[in-house]
C-alpha cells in the first residue's frame, strides 16, 4: 500500500538509502491465471488452484497495490516491461499493423543472424498453393504473394475491395464481421486461413514456445481461438499446442518497440 511505501521510504532515508526504481511486469489477466493454475498443479498451493481465489487476489491488487504505480511515477521511479512472453524459452513476436514483421528470442536473447534478417517473415511468400488473387498481389518492392500484403491492415482492406468493389477500413470490416455480415464472414474466414498458413511457415521451422501478436490487427480477439484450429492442416504434425497471445500493449506494441530502439 502507499502507507507501507511511505514507511519504507522513511526507513531507508534514515539509513541514507533510497529506492532507485520499481519495475512492473505487465501481463494480461488471462495469461496470469493460466500460469498460476499451472503453478498450483506443480506446487500444491491451494490458492493457485481456484480461479475465484486468483481473481480475488487481482481485485485486492487493483484496490490497494496498483495505487503504487502513480506513487512511484511521481518520483520518476516506475518502469513497466511487457511480460506476455516471459517464462517461455523461445518467443516468436509478431507485429501485424500497416506492415508485418517479427522478432525471435531464445532464452531472453534476441536472435540476430549474419544477414540481420531474423524475423523478416512478412516478406516471405505465403505458403502455397496460392490462389489467383494471391498470385496477383505484389509488395511495393515487386515481390509477389508476400505475407505482409495479406495479413496487414491495408492487406485486409485490399482483399475486401477486391471481393466487393467497395472500400472500407479494416476496423469497419471487422465490425461487419462481428455483426455477422455474410460477405465480411467470408472475407475474414479467408483472412484467418491465410494467417494460419503464414504462421505455419515459422512454426514448422522454429516451433516456438509461444507466439505473441502485436500491432493493430492483434486487436482481432477472435483470431486467438480460430488460428489454433486452422493452422493444423499446414503443420508437419496433427497437434498444435503453442499459445497464441496478444501483446500487453496490443496495437501500440510496434511504436513502443521503435521508441525503445530510438
Amino acid at each position: 500500500t502507499i502507507k507501507q511505501a511511505q514507511i519504507l521510504d522513511k526507513f531507508l532515508s534514515d539509513q541514507n538509502l533510497q529506492i532507485s526504481m520499481t519495475i512492473a511486469l505487465d501481463v494480461q489477466d488471462k495469461i496470469l491465471i493460466k500460469r498460476l493454475l499451472e503453478r498450483g498443479k506443480q506446487s500444491g498451493r491451494t490458492d493457485d488452484q481456484d480461479i475465484l481465489k486468483i481473481q480475488n487476489r487481482f481485485q485486492e491488487y487493483n484496490k490497494k497495490t496498483s495505487k503504487l504505480i502513480d506513487f512511484y511515477k511521481a518520483q520518476n521511479k516506475f518502469f513497466s516491461i511487457d511480460g506476455s512472453g516471459t517464462n517461455y524459452e523461445s518467443v516468436f513476436a509478431i507485429i501485424m499493423g500497416t506492415g508485418v514483421g517479427a522478432g525471435f528470442t531464445y532464452k531472453n536473447q534476441l536472435v540476430v543472424g549474419p544477414n540481420k534478417l531474423t524475423g523478416e517473415w512478412g516478406q516471405n511468400p505465403i505458403p502455397g498453393p496460392m490462389d489467383e488473387y494471391e498470385k496477383s498481389v505484389k509488395r511495393h518492392c515487386g515481390r509477389v504473394g508476400a505475407i505482409e500484403v495479406f495479413l496487414s491492415g491495408p492487406g485486409l482492406e485490399n482483399w475486401y475491395e477486391f471481393k466487393t468493389n467497395n472500400k472500407k477500413s479494416s476496423r469497419d470490416i471487422i465490425e461487419l464481421y462481428r455483426n455477422e455480415n455474410n460477405i465480411a464472414l467470408e472475407i475474414m474466414d479467408i483472412y484467418f486461413e491465410r494467417t494460419a498458413r503464414a504462421f505455419s511457415s515459422f512454426v514448422n521451422i522454429l516451433d516456438p514456445d509461444v507466439i505473441v501478436c502485436g500491432g493493430g490487427m492483434s486487436e482481432i480477439n477472435e483470431m486467438y481461438d480460430i488460428l489454433p484450429e486452422k493452422i493444423i492442416p499446414y503443420l508437419a504434425s496433427d497437434i498444435f499446442l503453442t499459445p497464441i497471445i496478444k501483446a500487453k500493449h496490443g496495437s501500440s506494441s510496434g511504436v513502443r518497440g521503435a521508441a525503445h530502439l530510438w
